[in-house]
C-alpha cells in the first residue's frame, strides 16, 4: 500500500477517549501502521464560534515539528479564518506533507489551536478532517 486516507471525526472513539472535544481529539486506528510515512491535511470542517481567531493551527501529534511563532509545533497546516460564525469548510489541492515521526502508530491526536491557545469550537457539531498518508520513499 503506497498511500491511504483517514476520514476522522471528533466523535470517533468517544468510548475510548471520553475527553475528546471539537478542538482536540484522539482516534484509535484499529491497526498498527508501520514503516515510514508522510501525512497531509486534505480536508477540514469545523464550526466557528463567536471567539474566532484570525489564524488556526491544525496539529497532528505524530508529525514532525515546525517552527511557528517562537515555538515548535506538530503543525499540519496554518489556516486564515473568515471573520464570521458558521461552518468552516476547506479542501486543499496544494497539500503540505509532513514526515510522520513515529514508526509505529495505532492512535493519533488532532488539535486546533488559535493564536492565543486552544481554539474553542461549538460543542454540538463535530470536527471532521481527511488525512492523506503517503509512503515515504
Amino acid at each position: 500500500m503506497a498511500d491511504f486516507y483517514l476520514y476522522l471525526s471528533s466523535n470517533d472513539c468517544i468510548n475510548l477517549f471520553p475527553s475528546n472535544t471539537q478542538n482536540q481529539f484522539s482516534v484509535n486506528l484499529g491497526k498498527q501502521l508501520t514503516g515510514e510515512w508522510k501525512c497531509g491535511l486534505k480536508e477540514i470542517y469545523f464550526m466557528l464560534s463567536s471567539e474566532i481567531p484570525t489564524v488556526a493551527y491544525i496539529l497532528c501529534d505524530k508529525c514532525e515539528r515546525s517552527y511557528v511563532r517562537g515555538t515548535y509545533m506538530t503543525l499540519l497546516r496554518r489556516i486564515t479564518l473568515p471573520v464570521m460564525e458558521g461552518i468552516y469548510s476547506e479542501s486543499f489541492s496544494d497539500t503540505y506533507y509532513k514526515r510522520v515521526t513515529s514508526s509505529d502508530i495505532s492512535q493519533l491526536t488532532i488539535s486546533i489551536r488559535g493564536e492565543l491557545g486552544m481554539y474553542k469550537g461549538l460543542e454540538h457539531l463535530p470536527t471532521l478532517c481527511v488525512l492523506h498518508f503517503v509512503k515515504n520513499d
